[in-house]
């Protein structure tokens, strides 16, 4: 009988200290998945940010390429305009060498090409930045899983 309950004992014993070790694993693993999902929570913000960033430069590319679309017909309406009010050979070929070569449009041009170029830059240097965090995120939740399956 007496050794039925030191079995028993024994039993309890080892039952309760690997209770002991899988409640103490299971608190590591939760505080792990409490780490990644604040880590995912700030790429998340980090991803909104960049996003956000990206529709703010669109925009400004937009407008930019409205401002020369307008800029250019305005320029355009000019010309014709000094072309209708001038009937004399002279006056047209002045107009012509003017609109062919206008430093205005150029300028305009060069300015809005730096613009696009620069816009355009920003764009690519967000994606990457983007899809950095995104790798970053998901080579932490795949060493946190396979992490967790070890343990298991």
């Amino acid at each position: 009988m007496r050794e039925v309950e030191s079995q028993l004992k024994e039993i309890e014993q080892t039952v309760q200290s690997k209770e002991e070790v899988l409640l103490a694993d299971l608190k590591c693993k939760d505080t792990t998945l409490g780490s990644i999902l604040g880590e995912k929570e700030q790429l998340n913000s980090e991803i909104q940010r960049l996003r956000n960033e990206i529709n703010r430069l669109q925009s400004a590319h937009d407008t930019a390429v409205d401002e020369s679309r307008l800029l250019k017909i305005q320029l355009e309406e000019q010309n014709l305009i000094i072309a209708n009010s001038s009937p004399t050979t002279a006056d047209d070929d002045l107009l012509e060498s003017v609109t062919q070569h206008s430093p205005l449009s150029t300028e305009m041009d060069t300015r809005v090409d730096e613009l696009n170029a620069l816009i355009r830059s920003a764009i690519i240097r967000i994606l990457y930045q983007t899809l950095a965090c995104c790798t970053r995120l998901a080579d932490i939740l795949s060493l946190r899983f396979f992490h967790v399956q070890q343990t298991t």
